[in-house]
């Protein structure tokens, strides 16, 4: 039964299942897949990919650059390793197979257990669990990242006893880390911080001493003997003496010839050589290279190693990188202490970093390797000396840092006369006897070589690496407070200041200032006996106020505006080798109540009070804090007698009640944020006023009776300032002179002048309230006399007609006198007669009126109306004189279609329209009025001329308007009827251009060489043999004669008549009918072309164009100029005509009976049967695998049967013809020598065989002898 480990919070660490399927790798960089259920992985060639699945997966790793990739976060996964190895995500289980290696954990609860001695565990960043099963001599590791672990097994004593180291603590010494361990139980808690605890099982805190903890060194404060923070680089110069780093090594020539050798390391074959900006090369040149490998940036240093460039390989001995290398060999050498170097180092094949140290005077060994990396995630330390035998040896170690060339790390070592100590990040990795003859001083040296025996060469594909260095530096014994025998435990390290908490009394409103005396650091110590400063932490500074921290502790504080309470700051107390942790320092911020003041104040009945805050309740009070106050009525505390309106500012609105008056009050209180003060009474003295009263005045009408409502009476524009209700009354004698008043006590009245009066007359009125009555004050009543009212008029009339208006139409008839009268006359005003006619107005508003002669538009006059008494104002009366349109008449002309048609006036769109006026009429187009199918010129007269659109024929318009001086007709529409042409042929060789398809020609028959060309779709009349359509989407027809079509632009249709037809066809898309009997049509196409049902030949004119046969076979293909492709039909019995050897033929297999007529050599496609030649010439024609006939022309042709039962027929007069393939199974058909009555003679040459005939002709068969010839019947077999 496996061992059961809990977690930091007593959860069972789960494991993995036994595995059900194995699976291994057969070569280097596999990738293996699990299988469903739990699977064992095996790897022993490294580079693989390792899958897992859904079941829990068991890896075995041997090479680090093994990779793990799992997604389920539903299993338990195991990783067995017998290298250093990192958990990856999702694997939380890890065994450690082997000594001296190195498990990571990742972010999740990681179980890891060390198998084998003196493994390293590091901690992830989840809930570890770390075990020791045995074997002793563990590292267990812990960073800043780490949280709650447990550690099982512990070996706290012994030969195997085991180390905790913690990488990034608050402790630097064991007697720092011993107050923080407490027992609990059998275990041992280890509390770093609130976040960060080390439970170690079954163990107790007493067995623990400072060997079992390795802490971070803390150098904060230690003087350094050497320390380059590379903010520059100081290289030596040889000339001068002066500079920190020297760029070769101590042995050879620093420049010129051969220095090459002091600047690479041949022994180790090393690929690189070390430049600087001044080196000019090893063969003997004085000029710089220019090379620089180092730079600086933001206090780091970039060592570079790159490709030679071409041109200075000759100059650098043919070393194929450049690199840097410094050493302090000519500014710094020391014997014993503390050696440190900050770097981020390269990755990848071939890369050799180093820091080092080698003995002033030259001498080898020793030599002490602080770090060194050859591209991958272990550094090496190691120690070179004689041993006591006399052999040089080196005692060595690996540390495991995955992250060196994604982050900076330190690397140091610390060098005892008996003790040599390495650390990495400031912990202690490794330590070892310090070698008898390391006890020289020694110099440093950092380099970034390239390639040699240990690293291996850099890939061909290397470009560049980089090397970089934050510092450099170095301590002596003396510093760190160590004799020349200390072991490395006994660093004395600074101790950390100690704070104590402060509090201290404020008030709110005031600034607190505190001296150094009483100051924050008044009360802290030191234990390193050192001077303190106090500082804020970032974010320590109070919440409630400003705080200034003066470096000895002084400090002044102002509480925010309105602020009492408890505030505090966070300050740290340092010294120069470091801070105590943050102390909290409280401040009590207490506060007074305000103090307000009694007030009192006048108002008036009726009348609001108002006071602002300059003189309201809050002006003469005192707020003790310093703070703004604000003013609110008291419980209970508003005025008795009126209403009050109480501003945070002090202000106030009062308003007594209506008819008080007398002593009021309110009580209110002050108040700041912090407090309020006692309630406080205000007094209100309240006195009673008479009411104020308006003179005012009122106009009347003679004649008529003026009634004034209360509200615009009397009282309107009086006043009562004590609130109340006015009443108004006639003073004693105070009624008018001149007419009769009742005046009403809301101050409504009505007057009425005496008859006939106009003028000015008046009363007196007294307003009273119930305190108090105004004096006495006097209206004016103003009457007047009214002029009458007329209102303007509006006649209509026309042009060259009197208008004429009776009395009761006229100006007068809606006229009024306002003074009562009943007689009114009317009269021209002054100027007042119309502008275009003359007029006469008579007394009693009747008139007539004659427009000036041809005017029409708007006219008027202006008349006044008069009573006895007055006169009104002059009005005007509008007259519009209105002019009628011209009548038009709805034309139709006829057109003859494609020529201009011409209307004189006389017939024009005008001779039958009537203008109202009498004026003379003129004709114009309607705006967008012209014709849609041809254009139009129209003229003033009504004349015009019309030029129908090019094969339009049908029904066309334009619409016009008939004008005169004054007024324009409605638009009016003429028709145009368009007719097709009638045309007559002449004597011959005519062409004939039409646009309409109703076009007619008539041609005599047997005209000879007649064309038309039509942009329409047109049918050739009788008698005429050619139409080419110009166009797209035509259809061109023929007649009974042999008509030749053609086709121009296209697509087009073009159909066939009774006669044997030509078509030329241009467009793809063109289309030929042939519905007649007439099976001699040919298609002529310069595109490519299948041949329609009922056409049976089509002739190619471009190369590398197609012709496809139709289904009925019997077909005439034929290429013109070569390079095309004639496919049969699927009828057979097609016959293809070839011009040149690169036309192709396709036939479907068993398309029967299929023929190549050739004007040239050619070879036949498969499925064609017989093969023709057609020329004089010398041609080849050779077979296929069919039963061929291959027909010989007049030429010396050669003829090849190819596979296949073949027959070769030849002619009289064929002269020499050779037949290169004559088997048995072929034959020669003579038929034609027979019927001429010349016999064969068969004659044997050995390779070659003839048959001669007497008339010269002669059959030459290649590889034949002749005794195998002989005659049978019309055949040579």
């Amino acid at each position: 039964m496996s061992t059961v480990y809990l977690n930091f919070t007593g959860q069972t660490m789960a494991t993995s299942a036994a595995a059900h399927a194995w699976v291994s790798t057969t070569a280097y960089g596999q990738t293996l897949t699990a299988t469903t259920t739990a699977t064992s992985f095996s790897d022993s060639y490294g580079g693989a990919t390792l899958v897992g699945g859904t079941a829990d997966c068991t890896f075995g790793i041997a090479d680090s650059s093994d990779q793990i990739v799992v997604s389920s976060t539903s299993v338990t996964d195991t990783v067995n390793s017998w290298v250093s190895y990192t958990l990856p995500t999702n694997v939380n289980d890890l065994n450690l197979e082997a000594a001296n290696i190195i498990g990571v954990g990742n972010s999740g609860a990681d179980l890891m257990i060390a198998l084998a001695a003196s493994d390293t565990l590091v901690a992830g960043s989840g809930s570890d669990v770390m075990v020791d099963n045995g074997a002793g001599s563990e590292k267990f590791q812990f960073g800043a990242n780490a949280t709650t672990d447990v550690i099982y097994g512990f070996q706290a004593s012994g030969a195997n006893a085991d180390i905790i180291q913690l990488t990034s603590s608050p402790f630097s010494t064991f007697s720092q880390l011993q107050s923080h361990l407490a027992q609990q139980g059998a275990d041992t808690l280890l509390t770093i911080s609130a976040t960060q605890q080390i439970l170690i099982r079954n163990t107790l805190a007493s067995s623990l001493t400072a060997s079992n903890f390795a802490l971070s060194l803390n150098l904060t404060g230690v003087a350094t003997s050497f320390d380059d923070e590379f903010n520059s680089l100081s290289l030596w110069n040889s000339s001068t003496g002066a500079g920190t780093w020297k760029t070769n090594f101590l042995s050879g020539n620093q420049t010129g010839s051969g220095s090459w050798a002091s600047r690479t390391l041949t022994s180790n074959s090393e690929q690189e050589i070390y430049v600087d900006p001044s080196y000019a090369g090893s063969a003997g040149g004085t000029t710089a290279l220019g090379l620089n490998p180092f730079s600086i940036s933001n206090g780091v240093l970039t060592i570079t190693a790159s490709q030679t460039p071409t041109q200075d390989l000759a100059a650098l001995n043919n070393f194929k990188y450049i690199s840097g290398l410094l050493t302090t060999q000519k500014s710094f050498t020391q014997i014993y202490g503390y050696f440190e170097i900050k770097a981020e180092l390269p990755s990848g094949q071939g890369v050799w970093p180093a820091f080092w140290l080698l003995p002033a005077d030259g001498s080898w060994p020793p030599e002490l390797d602080v770090m060194e990396q050859i591209g991958g995630k272990n550094v090496y330390e190691t120690s070179h000396y004689v041993n006591s035998s006399g052999t040089v040896t080196a005692t060595g170690f690996s540390s495991y840092v995955p992250g060196n060339s994604t982050g900076f790390h330190t690397y140091g070592v610390l060098w005892t006369p008996t003790t040599l100590a390495w650390y990495v990040d400031g912990v202690e990795v490794a330590t070892t006897a310090t070698p008898s003859g390391m006890n020289k001083p020694m110099y440093m040296l950092v380099n970034l070589a390239i390639g040699g025996n240990w690293p291996g060469n850099a890939p061909s594909s290397f470009a560049s690496a980089q090397m970089q260095v934050d510092y450099v530096r170095a301590y002596s014994l003396s510093s760190l407070n160590l004799s020349s025998g200390a072991a490395p435990s006994a660093i004395h390290t600074p101790q950390p200041p100690v704070a104590a908490a402060d509090a201290y009394s404020a008030h709110a409103g005031s600034t607190l200032s505190i001296a150094a005396a009483q100051g924050v650091l008044a009360n802290d110590t030191d234990p390193n006996g050192k001077a303190l400063t106090a500082s804020l932490i970032a974010g320590g500074g109070p919440q409630h106020g400003t705080l200034t921290l003066n470096v000895d502790g002084s400090f002044t504080y102002a509480p925010a505006a309105g602020y009492a309470g408890a505030d505090s700051f966070t300050y740290v107390a340092s010294d120069s080798a470091g801070g105590s942790s943050p102390t909290k320092v409280t401040l009590n911020v207490g506060q007074t109540a305000p103090t307000a003041k009694a007030d009192a104040y006048a108002g008036h009945a009726g009348a609001t009070l108002i006071q602002t805050a300059g003189q309201g309740v809050l002006a003469n009070d005192v707020d003790n804090n310093g703070l703004a106050l604000t003013a609110s009525l008291a419980q209970n505390g508003g005025p008795q007698h009126g209403t009050l309106s109480l501003n945070a500012d002090g202000s106030f609105a009062y308003t007594p009640t209506a008819g008080f008056a007398g002593t009021d009050s309110f009580t209110y209180v002050a108040s700041d944020s912090l407090g309020s003060s006692a309630a406080t009474t205000v007094t209100l003295n309240v006195t009673a006023q008479a009411p104020t009263t308006q003179a005012a005045s009122y106009g009347a009408s003679a004649g008529h009776a003026l009634a004034v409502g209360a509200v615009q009476g009397v009282l309107a524009g009086d006043a009562d300032s004590n609130g109340l209700s006015l009443t108004a009354a006639l003073a004693q004698n105070g009624g008018p002179q001149h007419g009769a008043l009742s005046l009403n006590p809301d101050g409504s009245f009505t007057y009425t002048p005496n008859a006939g009066f106009a003028g000015t007359d008046s009363f007196t009125y007294i307003a009273s309230d119930s305190l108090a009555s105004g004096a006495p004050t006097t209206v004016t009543l103003n009457v007047a006399a009214q002029a009458p009212t007329t209102q303007a008029a509006s006649y209509d009339g026309h042009a060259g007609q009197t208008l004429s208006v009776g009395a009761a139409q006229g100006v007068l008839a809606s006229a009024a006198d306002n003074n009562g009268l009943t007689l009114l006359t009317a009269a021209l005003a002054t100027n007042g007669g119309p502008q275009h006619g003359t007029l006469t107005l008579n007394a009693d508003g009747s008139f007539s009126y004659t427009p000036t002669l041809g005017y029409a538009g708007p006219d008027s006059f202006t008349y006044v109306a008069s009573d006895i008494l007055s006169a009104g104002t002059p009005t005007t009366v509008t007259i519009n004189v209105l002019d009628p349109p011209p009548t038009t008449q709805v034309d139709a002309y006829g057109a003859a279609g494609d020529v201009a048609t011409a209307v004189s006036a006389a017939q024009g769109v005008l001779a039958n329209d009537i203008d109202n006026n009498g004026l003379t009429l003129t004709a114009a187009l309607a705006t967008n009025g012209g014709p849609s199918h041809g254009t139009l010129t129209l003229n003033g007269d009504g004349s015009f001329s019309y030029t129908p659109t090019l094969g339009y024929v049908g029904a066309d318009s334009f619409t016009y308007i008939a004008s005169d001086s004054l007024s324009s007709s409605a638009p009016t529409t003429v028709t145009l009827n368009v007719a097709a042409q009638n045309i007559t042929g002449g004597t011959g060789g005519d062409t004939y251009y039409v646009y309409n398809s109703a076009d007619q020609i008539t041609v005599a028959a047997g005209t000879p060489n007649e064309s038309v060309i039509a942009t329409c779709s047109y049918t050739l009349p009788a008698n005429i043999q050619n139409l080419t359509l110009n166009g797209s989407g035509l259809t061109g027809a023929g007649n009974a004669l042999n008509d030749t079509l053609t086709s121009l632009g296209g697509p087009n249709t073009l159909v066939a008549g009774t006669g044997v037809d030509t078509f030329y066809v241009n467009n793809t898309g063109d289309v030929v009918i042939n519905n007649s009997s007439q099976t001699g049509d040919l298609i002529i196409s310069s595109v490519s072309y299948t041949l329609p049902t009922g056409v049976h030949s089509l002739r190619l004119t471009t190369p590398g164009t197609t012709a496809i046969g139709n289904a009925a076979g019997g077909n005439y293909l034929t290429s013109v100029n070569g390079g095309d492709t004639l496919v049969g039909g699927a009828g057979g019995n097609d016959v293809f005509s070839v011009s040149h050897s690169n036309d192709v033929v396709q036939v479907a297999a068993g398309t029967p009976n299929e023929t190549v007529n050739a004007w040239c050599s050619y070879t036949l496609s498969a499925n064609v049967q017989n093969l023709v030649a057609k020329t004089a010439g010398a041609v080849t024609l050779v077979g296929n695998t069919m039963n061929n006939v291959i027909t010989a022309g007049t030429g010396a042709d050669i003829l090849t049967g190819g596979g296949g039962a073949d027959t070769f027929v030849v002619g009289v007069a064929d002269k020499l013809e050779t037949v290169t393939d004559f088997t048995s199974v072929d034959r020669i058909d003579i038929s034609a020598f027979q019927s001429a009555g010349l016999t064969p003679t068969f004659t044997d040459y050995g390779t070659y065989s003839t048959v001669g005939f007497s008339n010269g002709d002669v059959i030459k068969l290649l590889g034949v002898h002749a005794s195998s010839l002989a005659v049978s019947g019309h055949y040579i077999v």
